[in-house]
């Protein structure tokens, strides 16, 4: 994890990496601030459909999938913005990121190492 130089009073963006051989990335602090956006990097493995967002309560505990009216929050595998705006609550200390197939299997990343930047912001009141 590498937080990114602040740009906005706001916002935070941290780097996450999915490891070479693995689909889970490492979890990342929230800091008491929600997911707003979340930028892929330039390639995933061929079979990488989505990423699904998971929580934990502690650093080191196993992410469980994060769940909107019971479906998986997750987003296309693409090298684009995508918006989180609709899941701006969620409201976790910790956060990972899954690579999956359509079908919903994990997808390891054989070739390369993936690391993509989530957008953090503070929560309004």
């Amino acid at each position: 994890m590498k937080v990114i130089p602040q740009t906005s009073e706001n916002l935070i963006a941290v780097e996450v990496t999915i490891p070479i051989g693995q689909s889970l990335s490492e979890t990342i602090p929230t800091w008491g601030m929600a997911p707003v956006g979340i930028v892929g990097p330039a390639a995933w493995e061929a079979t990488t459909a989505r990423v699904n967002m998971l929580a934990a309560l502690t650093a080191d505990g196993t992410p469980v999938a994060v769940q909107a009216n019971g479906t998986q929050i997750s987003f296309p595998a693409n090298s684009a913005f995508e918006s989180l705006a609709g899941y701006a609550m969620v409201k976790a200390p910790f956060l990972a990121f899954q690579a999956v197939a359509t079908a919903g299997a994990l997808v390891a990343q054989a070739t390369a190492a993936r690391t993509f930047t989530v957008l953090l912001r503070k929560y309004q009141s």
